[in-house]
């Protein structure tokens, strides 16, 4: 009896790893046929952003080519955001460190995206140089920011960024005005594919995590206030 409970218990085990390696056969699978598809939609978005570019340099005051060409920027502008979030889940680019600022990074990311008038940054008075991959750094900011532009609304609102030093570690901190987050959500907010949210991936939180975590940190959130927090080792 205890041999042919063992015998059973030893196939479904074996069952088990047979069907997690197999999915995880599927998800390498699907990671490759993701990053080629996100390499393909990346070149032709480079020559559409040239395009537009070298249009809005000609010497024609038209405000109809004004108009269009910004509306060209913002949708480059969405589906890169996207294509990078598929790319930063899948971990397919290696993280390149070097020293960096972080105030400098939050700048660059603020000169990027659009800012509703109604919104008010606060930006850290102080600033940290740090071991990271700014580019990295930087997708992950401009999800963050992006999540609270888009919880607070319409609505007059603020977003307050802090940063701090504990020893050797730098915590960055994201405080918005707009609603607070459910337990529910809350708890699943760095799930993938799990999104409050009628457009979007479902992957930008996720990949804010996978850099984070690939640079030997954490980031958490919390409600009322609605805080992102950042914990990043200084050197790496």
């Amino acid at each position: 009896m205890i041999e042919s409970l063992k015998k059973k218990m030893k196939i479904e085990e074996e069952l088990e790893d047979s069907k997690t390696q197999l999915r995880n056969e599927r998800i390498n699978t699907i990671g490759m046929l993701a990053a080629q598809i996100a390499h393909d939609i990346k070149n032709p978005l480079y020559v559409i952003k040239n395009s537009a570019e070298i249009i809005k340099r000609q010497p024609i005051n038209n405000e109809i080519i004004v108009r269009e060409t910004s509306r060209i920027d913002r949708g480059i502008a969405r589906i890169s955001h996207q294509v990078d979030d598929v790319l930063n889940y899948i971990n397919v680019t290696q993280i390149k460190f070097i020293q960096a600022s972080l105030l400098k990074i939050l700048q660059f990311t603020m000169d990027v995206l659009k800012i509703p008038e109604m919104i008010e940054i606060i930006l850290p008075k102080n600033d940290l140089i740090i071991g990271c991959d700014p580019e990295k750094i930087e997708s992950v900011f401009s999800n963050i920011l992006l999540n609270a532009i888009q919880a607070i609304g319409g609505n007059k609102g603020q977003i307050k960024i802090t940063i701090s030093q504990i020893q050797n570690t730098a915590i960055i901190e994201f405080e918005n005005t707009g609603p607070n987050i459910n337990e529910a959500t809350l708890s699943r907010i760095f799930e993938p594919l799990f999104s409050t949210k009628e457009k979007g991936t479902g992957l930008g939180l996720v990949s804010c995590k996978n850099i984070i975590e690939q640079h030997g940190g954490t980031i958490t959130a919390t409600s009322n206030p609605v805080i992102f927090k950042i914990v990043i080792p200084i050197k790496n």
